[in-house]
């Protein structure tokens, strides 16, 4: 009597056509990844431009709805002395979001904002942006050309206490819209950069308006 011998596994070809396969729903899949760990953070970026908004409504009330001066790059200070950070200004306004051992403001920390994202000359090469300025989220400080003193000698380190409510309202403004323009149209802060697409590609970037909706403008 002849008995069947038993197959003891895959042959060569078969094991070849599964990893073939495998590395095929692989490729499909990696972008469809990466796309959803992008749009993660973009959320997270989003809701903590909320926060900052709702401490910042926060600051205005307690200031007589007057705009605070901070720098816009904190780690290369352009007036002495130099503007304090936009997260240390607010971060009595924040919820229990402090990690007080290491000084840092979590909320303005966009999680796509890593160090090497961006190409930045020295002395902050290698370095995100929250690393050295505190932050992801830049301030608007555009703002303040509408603050200056320009009985000062340095108008631009001179600047007139100004509530936001006047500023929005300031005929001047129209000269940068089409249009004198609304509270949905002008920002307070954004991303330093475009850190929500691969590095080197102009992707969105997410704003918060004085209005407190955040929102992404396509560059």
């Amino acid at each position: 009597m002849f008995f069947a011998r038993k197959r003891g596994g895959f042959t060569l070809i078969e094991l070849l056509v599964v990893v073939s396969i495998l590395a095929l729903l692989i490729g499909i899949l990696m972008p469809s990844l990466r796309g959803a760990r992008r749009g993660a953070k973009r959320t997270v970026c989003a809701s903590n431009l909320r926060g900052i908004g709702q401490a910042m409504r926060a600051y205005l009330n307690d200031n007589r709805d007057i705009l605070p001066v901070v720098a816009s790059l904190p780690s290369i200070p352009m007036f002495d002395p130099p503007r304090p950070r936009i997260a240390d200004t607010l971060r009595p306004y924040l919820e229990k979001d402090v990690a007080a051992e290491a000084g840092e403001v979590k909320v303005f920390q966009c999680p796509a904002d890593v160090p090497g994202f961006d190409n930045r000359p020295a002395p902050n090469t290698g370095r995100s942006f929250f690393q050295t300025e505190g932050s992801s989220y830049r301030f608007n400080v555009e703002l303040y050309w509408l603050m200056r003193d320009t009985s000062a000698p340095d108008p631009w380190k001179t600047l007139k206490p100004t509530t936001l409510y006047n500023l929005v309202r300031d005929p001047r403004m129209a000269e940068y819209y089409r249009g004198q323009p609304s509270e949905e149209q002008i920002h307070l802060l954004r991303d330093y950069q475009p850190f929500h697409g691969s590095k080197g590609s102009t992707q969105p970037i997410n704003f918060l308006y004085v209005d407190g909706h955040v929102s992404d403008l396509e560059r």
